[in-house]
């Protein structure tokens, strides 16, 4: 029987009943009883008789069902009540405004069709875009509805500008560790787009359209528009808070908590922990616990050598649970820095244990050690070249393998070259060529180290009368108009289509030959884009007159390329008075479609093409993930003509020599150069580059460009030499850029006081007929040197208001972080109508900064007199190491 407080009387009631029946029998029994016979002595029983019990029985079960009955009724009315009060309770749901911070559960950027899933995020106008997936699925599970949403992310890297646009991918089934182009979500809605300017350190904001930003999985996706581009801290980064997606939304008020690695409990009653969404340094107050020491984390490199030796340190990997407030290093050698990632020079002998000690907010700190040896600088050792050759006798044409590798240096090889003995040559370590004329040939090998010594040795090649073979031959069979060379196979006997020979060219270059030969046809060689991939020890012969054409409407993907080698070696493509041409008016949306890409290969020889009307880029070379390049690369006797985007970008290469060549007209992209030196990751190089015998005019940006943005002094130092360099007229009217001129030397604003190192070297300079600079520079004392010897620098500032050469130091707010110089000038003749500056000296006026380091003499041969612009007398400097003299011819 159910108790219920309420309802004691209807108890009492049935006890009542229940006492009244139990009389009521009594009384029946006693009667019967009476007029009982008792004339008989012997009472007789009947066993089976159960009268009394069933009666007893039925009586029970009366009761017993008639207390269900109202055990019934009372569960029903209490059932009745409770569904009301459920009814009126949810006829008065009250939701609350809530906010979370989410952050991705995955963040990579594709480039060049490749993921990277780095500690930033890279966007890049048509180069660069990138991923971010969240997981908002619990929203929903709480019954919420988002009603605002915004995207969140720190820039760390590389500053930019322009338009940002965040479209909502379609799919969200990809992983950060596998994204590539193939499978990167397709974009969707636009949610969000700003246009603004992006400094490094700063935080931004971008209000999304929370309409299309659904409570489950979402992909957001970010492309760049015009400008420069940018990069932003990802969620693996060490030391700078990643992307966010700062969620508002409507959730009942009797919901649980949407928790997030973000999420920081309300401590002081009120709504029941609503999440904080301000910053890092108010979640940092909210946040109650004790607080923990931070970890010191260290780096160096290099760690040992010879002095003297500059090392750069990296603590940007120590931690704290709240931040790390300050850095304190010492180099042991009565020096320190607070700086978090400085460069020092260690100029003695001896061992040093760096240490570095990190303190938070609250005075918790941490120490760790790296311990640097540096030993006496010791006398270099000549290198020994050993000249191999196989074979070394033979019938013509006779195709001898050079090999180089036995060659030895106490320190390391910096440089071979290969003469031939008939006039030709190569850089390439371990060449293959062919002797088409019988004779006897010397082959010399000359290996030269980092100090600049350098060995030689030679072997000896017999060439017999034999086979039919050109005059002379060039490298690799051919040369300049020597003829195809003996042996090959031609293209089209595997099916040439004038429609289409995509498949005919792919199949003759995958074949085993060794010698393709690309036959003139009556009609162009029409091709879809064309990829080769791990190609060995092949020369692919282009006749004169063949022009190999991008097929119309073909190359959609903004990053296919006419011709392209992927990891490919010993590769030998010639083709004088032959044409690689694209199909420029058709490629609006991008600037990736280059003529001919060399990608993280090694020891490829170009020669004799002209590259031209591309979507990008004449020659491409590059590499797809950081660290990587390519190694050996001739380009000789090309023209690049009125390509898109430069002539010739240089990303990454070991070993690069440029001759015999010309860039012009390019125009449609920007930065529209003759030739571009931009490395894209700090891993990336530009060493052992030669460019000679070279011209860069009228090009739509400067002649030649570096830009160095993404460089350090963790940079291999950068080692480019120019020979006999001829620029005009570059730098068009029309391009708005600011720092017009023939030449322009960039670094990183982001690597101010550890700047890429090196040496940039012009020897034979003559630049004329330009309205604006001959060269601009902003580089810093601490960046690589330049060295101007041999120059002419003719007719040039034409009322341009931009002097003949202009060397700056970076300026902020009227001072400066960095110190001016580096620079030598030798035998260097400015000859103009004198209107605008020759030589002008630029820096913030409270002259913040050093002038060190500044050599040589420049004439200036005028009507006008010097015209030297110096306001802050920098040149006038007293320091030794200042002569640079600018005085009239």
């Amino acid at each position: 029987m159910r108790f219920h407080p309420t309802r004691v009387h209807k108890l009492n009631l049935c006890l009542s009943l229940l006492l009244f029946l139990i009389v009521l029998a009594c009384t029946k029994d006693s009667d019967i009883l009476q007029e009982a016979d008792f004339s008989n002595e012997v009472l007789q029983v009947d066993e089976n008789d159960n009268s009394e019990e069933e009666a007893t029985e039925e009586e029970e079960t009366e009761e017993e069902e008639a207390t269900e009955e109202e055990a019934t009724e009372e569960t029903e009315e209490e059932t009745t009540t409770e569904e009301t009060q459920d009814e009126e309770s949810a006829a008065e749901e009250v939701f609350e405004s809530r906010t979370t911070v989410f952050i991705p559960s995955q963040d990579a950027y594709v480039q060049n069709g490749q993921g990277f899933n780095d500690d930033i995020i890279r966007v890049d106008n048509e180069f660069r875009t990138s991923y971010l997936l969240f997981n908002l699925s619990a929203i929903d599970s709480i019954g919420g509805s988002i009603t605002n949403v915004e995207l969140r992310f720190t820039i760390n890297a590389d500053g930019g500008n322009g338009q940002l646009d965040i479209h909502k991918g379609v799919g969200n089934d990809w992983s950060e560790d596998a994204l590539d182009e193939s499978n990167a979500p397709e974009v969707d809605v636009n949610v969000g787009s700003v246009n603004k300017d992006y400094q490094v350190g700063t935080v931004h904001d971008i209000l999304l359209n929370a309409e299309n930003i659904t409570a489950d999985k979402t992909t957001l996706i970010l492309t760049h528009g015009e400008g420069d581009d940018l990069a932003f801290a990802s969620k693996e980064h060490p030391s700078v808070e990643g992307p966010k997606l700062i969620v508002t939304y409507d959730a009942p008020e009797s919901a649980p908590e949407v928790v997030t690695d973000e999420t920081v409990e309300d401590s002081g009653g009120g709504s029941g922990g609503q999440e904080d969404t301000t910053s890092e340094e108010e979640t940092t107050e909210e946040t109650t616990g004790e607080n923990g020491a931070p970890t010191a984390r260290i780096g160096a490199d290099p760690t040992s050598g010879t002095a003297p030796l500059v090392v750069s340190f990296t603590g940007n990997t120590s931690s704290d649970d709240k931040g790390v407030s300050s850095y304190l290093w010492d180099f042991k050698d009565g020096n320190t820095a607070t700086s978090v990632n400085p460069s020092h020079t260690f100029t003695d002998a001896g061992t040093y244990a760096v240490t570095l000690r990190v303190t938070d907010e609250e005075g918790l700190s941490d120490t760790t050690t790296v311990t640097i040896t540096v030993e006496n600088q010791v006398d270099n050792e000549e290198p020994v070249a050993v000249a191999n050759a196989s074979p070394d006798t033979g019938n013509a044409p006779l195709e001898v393998q050079f090999v180089a590798n036995n060659s030895t240096d106490d320190k390391e090889i910096t440089s071979y070259s290969w003469d031939f003995g008939n006039g030709q040559s190569t850089s390439n370590k371990n060449p293959s060529y062919t002797y088409n004329t019988a004779g006897v040939y010397e082959a010399t090998l000359t290996v030269t180290d980092a100090e600049g010594l350098s060995s030689s040795d030679s072997v000896t090649i017999t060439v017999n009368e034999g086979g039919s073979g050109g005059s002379g031959g060039g490298g690799g069979g051919g040369g300049g108009g020597g003829g195809a060379p003996a042996g090959g196979v031609k293209a089209s006997t595997f099916g040439y289509n004038s429609s289409n020979a995509t498949a005919a060219i792919k199949a003759a270059i995958n074949s085993s030959n060794s010698v393709i030969i690309v036959d003139r046809q009556s009609s162009d060689w029409i091709v879809e884009p064309l990829t080769f991939k791990n190609l060995r020890n092949k020369t692919i012969y282009f006749e004169p007159g063949v022009v190999l054409r991008a097929k119309s409407g073909a190359f959609p993907n903004t990053s296919h390329r006419l011709f392209q080698l992927i990891d490919c070696d010993n590769i030998e493509v010639i083709g004088y008075d032959a044409t690689f041409r694209m199909n420029k008016p058709e490629y609006q949306d991008g600037q990736q479609r280059h003529a001919f890409a060399i990608v993280r290969s090694s020891n490829i020889t170009v020669k004799g093409l002209t590259l031209r009307d591309s979507g990008g880029d004449g020659i491409y070379l590059s590499r797809f993930n950081p660290g990587e390049y390519n190694r050996n690369i001739l380009i000789e006797d090309i023209a690049a003509i009125n390509n898109a985007r430069q002539g010739m970008s240089v990303i990454s290469v070991d070993g690069l020599t440029i001759r015999n060549s010309t860039f012009t007209g390019t125009t449609g992209e920007s930065p529209g150069a003759g030739i571009d030196f931009e490395p894209d990751f700090i891993q990336d190089r530009m060493t052992n580059i030669v460019v000679e015998n070279c011209s860069f005019t009228n090009n739509w940006g400067p002649g030649i460009l570096f830009a160095l943005t993404y460089t350090a002094s963790s940079t291999v130092p950068i080692d480019v030499t120019f020979r006999n360099i001829y620029l005009s007229n570059n730098f068009a009217t029309s391009n708005p850029g600011p720092y017009k001129s023939e030449i322009s030397l960039g670094m990183s604003t982001g690597s101010i006081h550890n700047p890429i190192r090196g040496q940039i070297t012009f020897d034979g300079l003559t630049v004329e007929n330009s309205r604006y600079s001959a060269i601009y520079t902003k580089k810093t004392l601490e960046a690589y040197k330049v060295t101007v010897k041999n120059a002419v620098l003719r007719n040039l500032s034409t009322g341009s208001n931009f002097p003949v050469i202009h060397m700056g130091v970076l300026d902020y707010a009227n001072s400066s972080t960095a110190n001016m110089g580096g620079f030598t000038f030798q035998n260097v003749l400015i000859d103009y109508d004198g209107n605008d500056p020759s030589v002008e000296l630029h820096g913030p006026t409270n002259k913040s900064f050093l002038t060190r380091e500044m050599y040589g003499q420049i004439r200036v041969r005028s009507p006008r007199g010097v015209r030297l612009k110096d306001d802050l007398g920098l040149l006038s400097t007293n320091h030794s190491s200042v002569t640079l003299q600018v005085v009239s011819d």
